[in-house]
């Protein structure tokens, strides 16, 4: 269901600056893992898929890529879990992965985002952001609360075609959030 065995790393860029970023991101992750492997996703353009070893720490990686920008690299989205696209799984997915995040956290706050490319059926990205905060709003109870405009965790679900790659982002919050 929720497959970690290689970390892949969704870049997106500017249509037609692909084969550039990828030369260049491989230049960048060679020291960090030697079988870096960097593409085009096929038939979307402006988007990169890069896989390392699952073993690369997402943190790190991240800094890296905020220390060293490569030109043309507009969002740089870590794949913590991949699962299919249905509603059930992502779910799943997302509570492990805000379980772990926030196992010594009396509460938190959180917001959801979707990006779908080349989904077809009745998948709108809005009414699966509801869904997915309803059920982490339910699995954690009071625990948990959106916030939308300052979030301690922002729920990235990316899809490209029925594929999902999900990260969870720990975002600084206001000192008003701390209350």
């Amino acid at each position: 269901m929720c497959s970690a065995k290689i970390l892949r790393v969704l870049l997106t860029t500017k249509p037609g600056k692909e084969v550039r970023v990828i030369r260049d991101v491989r230049d960048l992750l060679f020291t960090i893992d030697r079988s870096v492997r960097a593409s085009k996703v096929p038939n979307l353009a402006g988007l990169v898929l890069v896989e390392l070893h699952a073993d690369v720490n997402v943190d790190d990686l991240l800094e890296r890529f905020r220390k060293y920008p490569i030109p043309g690299v507009f969002r740089v989205v870590p794949f913590e879990r991949e699962c299919r696209l249905q509603v059930d799984e992502i779910s799943q997915c997302v509570i492990s992965l805000l379980e772990e995040k926030t196992r010594d956290l009396p509460h938190f706050t959180f917001a959801v985002r979707c990006t779908f490319r080349k989904v077809g059926g009745d998948f709108r990205e809005e009414d699966v952001e509801r869904e997915i905060g309803a059920r982490v709003l339910q699995h954690f109870r009071n625990k948990a609360k959106v916030n939308l405009s300052n979030p301690m965790y922002v729920i990235y679900i990316e899809s490209i075609g029925e594929q999902v790659g999900i990260f969870v982002e720990r975002r600084k919050v206001s000192d008003n959030e701390r209350q």
